[in-house]
């Protein structure tokens, strides 16, 4: 009976570990049609439910906003405060679903003139995309390990020289782009694919660019867990 017993909890945890859902991690703005598309998607491998998550500064607490999709779920909180953060990720781990593929939407609206950003802007969207980006990806990954399996993919806005980009959109991408490189050397082979790809131009209203956009995701996402994913 002491067998059978100390059994008990781990055969809690096995059953709930089995209950557990899939769902997506949308992290930007304009990710309605994105979303859409996913949540419409009919694959072998469905996700129960997409989240899109707008940064909205100094809210704590996390708020829901209607879709009109029933599996479609967007939330806006104060991504770059930790403990905010790891609430929501633990109400969705309780709520019995799991991350398995997380993607960074690119920022093109602030890509103007050192000179134009003020240090509150520049503040702001140094929190924004690259403090969240960084805490986001060391929780989710948290999540991803006890599966051994799950996709980071980071899409960001291109850099040419035709074009004087902010220096710290250069340097966020910079930085998002090191932080890309250096998680899929430590996470491969463990079944977590990590990408960076970046992108001309966002226009969340081209459906046949977003389109793309999802096909991309799910194919990286569906590579075999040995595969070797970094940069596109």
């Amino acid at each position: 009976m002491k067998n059978t017993r100390s059994g008990l909890p781990i055969l809690r945890l096995f059953h709930s570990n089995q209950a557990k859902s899939n769902c997506i991690f949308i992290v930007g703005d304009d990710a309605e049609n994105l979303s859409q598309l996913f949540a419409q998607e009919n694959t072998t491998h469905p996700f129960a439910k997409i989240y899109q998550i707008v940064h909205i500064e100094q809210q704590y607490s996390f708020k829901a906003i209607s879709s009109i999709y029933h599996n479609v779920i967007t939330l806006s909180l104060d991504l770059s405060h930790p403990t905010a953060l790891y609430k929501l990720l633990q109400y969705i781990e309780n709520i019995k679903y799991h991350i398995e593929m997380c993607v960074f939407l690119p920022c093109f609206s602030n890509r103007t003139d050192t000179i134009e950003a003020s240090i509150k802007q520049q503040n702001f969207q140094w929190k924004k995309t690259g403090l969240t980006t960084t805490l986001i990806a060391q929780h989710v990954i948290q999540q991803m390990l006890n599966n051994q399996k799950g996709s980071l993919i980071f899409l960001d806005a291109a850099h040419t020289e035709e074009k004087y980009d902010h220096l710290l959109s250069q340097s966020l991408s910079a930085a998002k782009r090191a932080l890309s490189q250096s998680l899929a050397r430590e996470f491969q082979p463990t079944g977590i694919h990590i990408c960076y790809s970046t992108l001309e131009e966002w226009d969340h209203s081209n459906i046949q660019q977003i389109e793309s956009i999802k096909n991309i995701c799910l194919h990286l996402h569906h590579q075999p867990l040995s595969t070797w994913t970094y940069e596109l």
